[in-house]
């Protein structure tokens, strides 16, 4: 599926839409997709989000760093 967006739209929102109907155990990605939408959406689709948290997040979550 492709998905053209403006050149200033940040690469997190169109994750979910681009993710929507795939099947896997784990969502990998980079800390520019560490967002609360992106960790719902794998939460809700039992996925464990393997997500490094930003380095500003109030809260720091853990992270597979082996598996990432």
């Amino acid at each position: 599926m492709w998905l053209i967006t403006a050149g200033n739209t940040n690469d997190s929102v169109p994750a979910i839409a681009l993710l929507s109907g795939r099947k896997s155990d784990y969502l990998i990605a980079d800390k520019g997709y560490d967002t609360e939408a992106i960790l719902k959406f794998a939460a809700e689709n039992r996925q464990v989000a393997v997500i490094p948290p930003r380095f500003n997040r109030l809260v720091q979550r853990p992270s597979d760093k082996h598996l990432y």
